[in-house]
């Protein structure tokens, strides 16, 4: 019998931005706060992962979220689940719309022997198996910001606006999560971990450096 439901919303958070924020907090709305996760690793890989696990969690904080747990694969997340009772408790896993379009990431259905998939479709009030049985997927909403002159918010986005020394201090407002202190020249705070990260560009390969987040915070 399922006593407990864990909500995880996984994913590379490179870096985290408002949508997400709007995400968790709407993931949080149906299963509670204290079951409810972002997972995420501590996988570095510029240009588009170039924020550690630690740096993550600053950013994390920023937008008002504390419940992050680094995990060696975000889609399985075995250091949350294992926390919990294997026999009682049941995982749900948040994913974008795109992730269950087209190309799907996950497939709900069946395996080639017959059996049912791991991952199932999330459906309230029906009941649910254990999460070493299986793990059930619920679409998140599609929350939307823009940011001027660049376009709808998301980690490439960002990383697009934070990177062009161009990028005005409108863009920069737009990004910056709402618990930041306000700053009369945003484009030139300390960095929220106190140091630049260099990373080459996808186009031309040559190395550049951006103050990540441009942001200061009191944790």
């Amino acid at each position: 019998m399922i006593k407990t439901v864990i909500a995880i919303y996984p994913g590379r958070f490179q870096p985290m931005g408002k949508h997400h924020k709007d995400a968790f907090r709407w993931l949080e709305n149906k299963f509670g706060a204290e079951n409810t996760y972002i997972a995420t690793s501590d996988k570095v890989d510029p240009p588009k992962s170039p924020l550690n696990f630690s740096e993550k969690k600053s950013i994390a904080k920023l937008h008002g979220i504390r419940n992050i747990v680094q995990v060696k694969n975000p889609y399985k997340a075995e250091e949350i689940t294992s926390k919990y009772d294997p026999k009682t408790t049941a995982v749900v896993f948040m994913v974008g719309q795109k992730d269950m379009q087209e190309d799907p990431r996950f497939r709900i259905g069946k395996k080639k022997d017959g059996g049912d998939s791991y991952f199932q479709k999330y459906e309230p009030n029906k009941p649910m198996k254990p999460y070493t049985e299986h793990g059930y997927l619920i679409v998140a909403p599609h929350v939307s910001y823009d940011i001027k002159g660049v376009g709808e918010m998301s980690g490439t986005n960002i990383r697009k606006a934070l990177s062009d020394p161009k990028s005005t201090p409108v863009q920069i407002a737009q990004i910056r999560p709402a618990t930041s202190i306000n700053t009369s020249n945003p484009t030139k705070v300390k960095a929220t971990y106190g140091r630049t990260l260099a990373f080459k560009s996808t186009t031309d390969c040559e190395a550049f450096s951006i103050s990540v987040l441009s942001w200061s915070y009191k944790a």
